[in-house]
């Protein structure tokens, strides 16, 4: 007997508009030489063009994947296709082409999410009804800041290019409202510049990407946003 794991991953397909998605385990019988996946094909509209998704073999037990056809020693991809290519002509196939109209949809969906997230705390009115005293005062202290950042928009967007040029613009509006009120603080109790830099401000800045550069490397998978302290 043998078993793999199996598990289904995005390229231009979007889950929940094109496909559902899915996760689990073949198990292979002895003497067993082919087993099906059921995978849920959502409807698409005539104007779509055709859109991809992974179905990624991996974890297999004994057994061995084939290296000759799209695998390596660990894992086994297959490229599936959704809809035909001949749906290549007239400006909303262009659109969905250019911007991939399902992936606009998820964005705008994901962005109401966020905007919920921000007003409850918990991220759900139910969730806000069991909230402790605490976290319902951290909640309301830290309210006028998740509304703030709330306009910054998903990374679905076009590869998530349009969150990371609003997000630089964000942090380029705060560094320069950082460095007035830490000028006309020091001015105030009369600090040189230099001063203040070097201890509120790099205290105020410098602090937080710490914490959080400590967080990402316990937490996340690979640490990536680790490097953030970089920028202190």
């Amino acid at each position: 007997p043998a078993r793999c794991n199996f598990r289904t991953a995005r390229l231009s397909s979007v889950p929940g508009f094109d496909y559902e998605e899915t996760e689990g385990t073949l198990e292979f019988p002895a003497g067993a030489t082919e087993r099906f996946i059921e995978i849920e094909i959502l409807a698409k509209r005539m104007e779509e063009i055709a859109d991809k998704f992974l179905l990624i073999l991996d974890e297999a037990e004994g057994a061995k994947f084939d290296t000759q056809e799209g695998g390596n020693r660990d894992s086994h991809t297959q490229t599936i296709m959704i809809g035909v290519n001949d749906a290549d002509e007239g400006a909303s196939k262009w659109l969905d082409a250019t911007f991939n109209c399902d992936e606009v949809s998820l964005g705008l969906t994901e962005w109401r999410v966020q905007f919920m997230e921000a007003i409850f705390c918990g991220g759900t009115w139910e969730s806000q009804r069991e909230a402790s005293c605490f976290d319902l005062v951290f909640h309301f202290v830290s309210l006028p800041w998740k509304l703030f950042f709330w306009p910054v928009p998903p990374k679905v967007f076009v590869g998530g290019w349009v969150c990371f040029i609003v997000s630089l613009a964000y942090i380029a509006f705060l560094t320069a409202v950082i460095g007035d009120m830490a000028e006309i603080f020091g001015c105030v109790l009369e600090i040189p510049d230099i001063v203040t830099g070097i201890s509120f401000v790099a205290l105020g800045t410098s602090m937080p990407d710490l914490f959080a550069s400590r967080h990402a490397a316990v937490e996340d998978p690979t640490a990536d946003a680790a490097i953030i302290n970089v920028t202190g």
